[in-house]
């Protein structure tokens, strides 16, 4: 990744369910920080998981959702069936249409918490890689720190339901990306 190229990136749907998470990653695409896709497929797993969840969001809070992210990126859907080309195979065939995804969108990565379902080998013949979101966004803040904590600081405040202090919605954030917590917290040097 450059700064200066802002490189696309398939958002996983494991990356795109805490909300806290996925309020910072789509905030860093307003600051053309990376160019987010993904399918309908993603979106609707996603959602799926969003319905099992133990404080599950209503069928028309998900929607009011999938109707904002769709219409504030109206090009990062990608339709996986304009990929004719082979896919990797992949441990759990059933992830291969995340990779579908970023080959279609000439992505070249892939943000995921299942790094392990993505694994190298598989990938990396066909120029892909897969990047744990913890490391994707301490990535981007080592090129943009300060952009960085203010979007944290923002999405903190945009969180009503209920309210969140920055601490408290670090606190979120550190469940699932702990070093990107920790760096803007100032609890770990830069690099």
């Amino acid at each position: 990744m450059t700064r200066d190229h802002p490189i696309c990136a398939v958002l996983d749907a494991c990356v795109l369910y805490p909300a806290a998470l996925r309020d910072v990653l789509l905030s860093a695409t307003d600051e053309s920080l990376f160019r987010p896709v993904w399918s309908d497929e993603i979106l609707a797993e996603t959602d799926r998981a969003l319905a099992r969840s133990p404080r599950a969001l209503t069928s028309e809070q998900r929607a009011r959702l999938f109707n904002a992210v769709r219409r504030t990126f109206p090009d990062a859907t990608v339709r996986i069936a304009s990929w004719p080309g082979p896919v990797p195979r992949l441990p759990d065939p059933h992830d291969e249409h995340v990779v579908r995804c970023a080959l279609a969108a000439d992505a070249r990565l892939i943000v995921t918490m299942n790094l392990r379902d993505f694994p190298d080998p598989h990938l990396h013949p066909s120029g892909l890689a897969a990047v744990h979101p913890d490391r994707f966004l301490c990535t981007l803040a080592a090129w943009e720190p300060a952009t960085l904590d203010r979007l944290v600081t923002e999405a903190a405040l945009r969180m009503t339901h209920p309210p969140r202090s920055r601490d408290d919605f670090l606190d979120a954030l550190e469940r699932t990306v702990p070093r990107f917590a920790a760096l803007m917290r100032g609890d770990l040097g830069e690099g």
